[in-house]
């Protein structure tokens, strides 16, 4: 929601906007526009005016059953005149079903390729670093592999320190965004980066790992470290300019992730970056991730 608002703010300005959610402690209408989270919004229902439009923002993650499902129908039945639309970057779902319970017809779309095309997004080079893994004994678990068992596998020394040098190597300079499996994945990972003396934290939702999350991202975009290891944290929503490098130190089978974390470093770069860099970021896979997903 604050992202969002960040955006409203640049292109028309906040006059008539409102927030309604209890996470962020407000519950104002707009008279344009109300940005709002479903559960509370599912609650106040009956406070709410008519409007013209439902827009659902990451319509991937809408679930078709449970509590939340509920949430959305309701929300859907409640406005029957209003246009019903659905945003997402990733219109994948892992469970394999349809976004069209909630949504008739795709009446538009546009792909990371098409934003670098047209200068929207910085370019991606791709880097594949062979790591000899053998995944056929994973088993797969909602589109995804088996995080424990992937774990075993990748969580060694030797193919960690693997992820540290691949950076020192083609990325050393640049805030990298490294992609790992588990906490203590990320804590192997952090032990290596620390002994090759680059700079790293650890984002994940754990607070005894990381006490201070939205400190962590604050020193991230500062530029005071080099590397955010983080475990699926961040991901949407999640918005740095100059992050350089993604770091895929876990393998995955899951579009959505893949894309959405490659995503992170696709934001028009500053001046003082495109001046070292050009207007381009590193995509640097360890499992051959580019050659099985698309972007």
């Amino acid at each position: 929601i604050v992202q969002n608002m960040r955006s409203m703010r640049m292109y028309r300005g906040l006059d008539g906007i409102g927030v309604y959610s209890a996470g962020l402690n407000h519950n104002t209408i707009g008279t344009a526009a109300t940005y709002g989270t479903i559960q509370t919004i599912y609650r106040n229902l009956h406070r709410l005016p008519e409007v013209d439009v439902v827009l659902v923002d990451e319509v991937q993650n809408v679930a078709h059953k449970n509590s939340e499902a509920k949430m959305y129908n309701a929300l859907m039945a409640h406005f029957p005149n209003a246009r019903k639309i659905g945003v997402s970057a990733t219109p994948y779902r892992l469970d394999g079903l349809s976004l069209g319970y909630l949504f008739d017809d795709t009446v538009f779309s546009y792909n990371l390729l098409d934003g670098i095309r047209n200068g929207y997004l910085a370019e991606l080079r791709g880097i594949r670093v062979k790591t000899n893994l053998d995944l056929t004994g994973v088993s797969r678990s909602m589109g995804d592999f088996n995080t424990s068992q992937l774990t075993a596998i990748v969580d060694t020394r030797a193919r960690n320190s693997l992820v540290v040098e691949s950076y020192k190597k083609y990325a050393e300079g640049r805030q990298a965004v490294c992609f790992a499996c588990d906490i203590q994945h990320c804590q192997h990972l952090k032990e290596i980066f620390d002994e090759r003396g680059v700079s790293c934290e650890i984002l994940v939702s754990d607070s005894d790992i990381t006490d201070d999350r939205k400190g962590v991202v604050a020193r991230f975009k500062a530029g005071e470290f080099m590397v955010l290891i983080n475990v699926n944290m961040f991901t949407t929503g999640a918005d740095h300019n100059d992050v350089g490098a993604i770091l895929w130190a876990r393998p995955t089978m899951s579009q959505t992730l893949y894309v959405q974390g490659t995503g992170r470093a696709t934001r028009l770069k500053s001046k003082a970056y495109v001046e070292r860099f050009g207007q381009q970021a590193l995509v640097i896979d360890f499992v051959d991730n580019t050659t099985k997903l698309q972007l």
